[in-house]
């Protein structure tokens, strides 16, 4: 069993937040700015970025780095982070895509999916209520659905 341990941190404004990290020998160039940025992505999402800088694992000091600097950094891997999301979800429609076409083609019907004999093994059953259920949400959703619906849950 874990022993719950309390949390003694000091709950610190915006401001606060600013002072602490200026305590540590951060930098900031525009406070303000800096202020937005931690009420609009918070501290503790912008702190995975500055953990690798502190000068020593004795110190809470940093070496010469800015908050302008975090703010980079940060900027860029949220860039990064949806480009490769963007690029997953094209690999993931094209291949569904061509699945499909596959599927449909060699097995002469145009709604594979739902004929038992294409399948082998015992989730049949509860795979095709999993996609039934899947396609009423997504109609609800996703208006490329809604005209389709009732042919692909027949």
């Amino acid at each position: 069993m874990f022993q719950k341990r309390p949390f003694d941190k000091k709950i610190l404004t915006y401001s606060e937040q600013v002072e602490l990290l200026k305590s540590r020998g951060m930098s900031f160039d525009d406070v303000n700015k800096s202020i937005e940025l931690l009420e609009h992505r918070n501290y503790y999402r912008l702190s995975a970025y500055w953990f690798d800088k502190y000068q020593d694992s004795n110190s809470n000091l940093f070496n010469e780095i800015s908050f302008e600097d975090i703010s980079k950094v940060y900027e860029f891997d949220r860039k990064l982070r949806i480009l490769i999301l963007e690029l997953i979800e094209r690999l993931e429609i094209s291949l569904r895509a061509n699945l499909s076409y596959i599927f449909a083609h060699s097995t002469k019907n145009s709604h594979p999916h739902l004929d038992r004999g294409n399948f082998s093994g015992k989730y049949y059953d509860s795979n095709i209520i999993k996609i039934k259920n899947e396609v009423q949400r997504s109609s609800r959703t996703e208006p490329v659905f809604r005209s389709e619906v009732k042919f692909l849950i027949i």
